[in-house]
């Protein structure tokens, strides 16, 4: 029942998220309350002949930048999961105890605008002990959902450069604490409101979460023609979804070694938790054919080792070599391939023998086995070093 009610608070953060005016609060969406109702994949009219304004939520954005959701009571009382809300007689809220999220569980929800423009809806939700003392050791719990978050066939993961689901566990409190962050684009015009996720969503795992859209509430208790047909437009400005069977840029993103205060799997966590955000170009078509221009390379030091933790072992490399943690000390004595322990780092090193060439954008690199070539998109910032590979491991 609690993994239950947590995939519940999970799809709300999502789907309402939320996000602290860190940036700006003074702009024409703060204060606003809008009329929003979900994409069921038929026709509005007829859902609504059936069910009415169950299907409507109202989304208010508050100037102190927290974002609250309610529902408009029915002759028979508030619907499912929700209770009249004790400031306004007029809109129904969630009821935590129905949805058995009281006990252990702190959730805060909120929104901001960047100064790039971006809409961010956050979320951050505190488990303690009480919450998952059925479940087992609560260390355990909060990988679990870690690994529930970051599945790469899972719809979370589909769109993780716009979506960002962090998991940390906290020892002295006793608590699993995960933060959510949305990336949206989105426009206000005509008293119509849509926003949806800067980077696109893959076709067969696309999130309802990925594209929002709805007119603005004055207080209406039922929806005109007009208003229906208004929504109905305003679905189709959603971006389409990309096809599963089109090439896009996969992502992930290496860190400086250097930067880490050791290799272990939470060294690693921590400092991804922290990184800029993946390039807009990330989960995007790939245009073929991809070729170099003239524009200069903006790559890190040719000597900086930038790599990520795969599974409890380290991988990185730089222009001339890779180390790997998962080959044995006994197992690394190939020198005349250019196989060497590195006696600082305790990894294996190895002799890249490939030949490569850059720009701005791309590394094109033809290797010795076979004439093997390859096209990797990257971008450097700092500690992290974006790199976009040519297929889809959701695929």
């Amino acid at each position: 029942m609690k993994l239950q009610a947590l995939s519940i608070v999970l799809l709300l953060i999502l789907t309402t998220s939320s996000g602290c005016i860190s940036d700006s609060n003074d702009n024409e969406l703060a204060g606003t309350s809008w009329i929003i109702i979900p994409d069921f994949g038929t026709d509005l009219m007829e859902i609504y002949n059936e069910y009415g304004m169950e299907i409507v939520t109202i989304r208010t954005f508050n100037a102190n930048g927290i974002v609250e959701d309610a529902m408009l009571p029915t002759d028979e009382g508030c619907p499912a999961f929700t209770i009249m809300d004790p400031n306004d007689d007029s809109l129904c809220i969630m009821d935590a105890a129905a949805l058995d999220i009281d006990t252990g569980l702190e959730a805060d929800q909120k929104w901001s605008i960047k100064g790039n423009g971006e809409l961010i809806l956050s979320g951050e939700m505190r488990m303690g002990e009480n919450y998952f003392v059925e479940l087992g050791d609560g260390e355990d719990f909060c990988d679990m959902m870690r690994g529930i978050a970051n599945d790469p066939e899972g719809g979370l993961y589909a769109n993780k450069y716009s979506m960002s689901i962090k998991l940390i566990w906290l020892d002295m409190e006793n608590e699993c604490v995960m933060s959510t962050e949305m990336r949206m684009s989105w426009e206000l015009k005509d008293g119509n409101l849509l926003y949806h996720t800067v980077h696109p969503s893959r076709e067969s795992m696309s999130l309802e979460a990925s594209c929002v859209y709805g007119i603005e509430w004055t207080g209406q208790t039922e929806l005109s023609q007009s208003e229906l047909d208004r929504i109905q437009t305003l679905s189709s400005n959603c971006p389409d979804p990309i096809p599963d069977d089109e090439d896009v840029w996969f992502c992930h993103v290496d860190i400086k070694l250097d930067s880490l205060p050791d290799f272990s799997q939470q060294s690693f966590n921590n400092s991804e938790n922290e990184h800029p955000g993946y390039p807009d170009w990330c989960g995007t078509i790939i245009e073929y054919p991809l070729a170099l221009d003239d524009s200069e390379p903006n790559l890190p030091p040719s000597e900086d080792l930038y790599g990520n933790n795969w599974w409890g072992e380290v991988w990185a490399r730089n222009e001339t070599r890779m180390v790997d943690s998962s080959i044995s000390q006994s197992s690394c004595h190939s020198h005349e391939y250019g196989v060497v322990w590195d006696e600082e780092l305790s990894m294996c090193s190895m002799e890249i023998f490939c030949d490569s060439e850059e720009d701005s954008r791309f590394i094109y690199e033809v290797c010795d086995d076979g004439g093997r070539f390859t096209y990797t998109r990257y971008q450097w910032q700092g500690d992290y070093l974006y790199i976009g590979l040519d297929f889809d491991i959701g695929r």
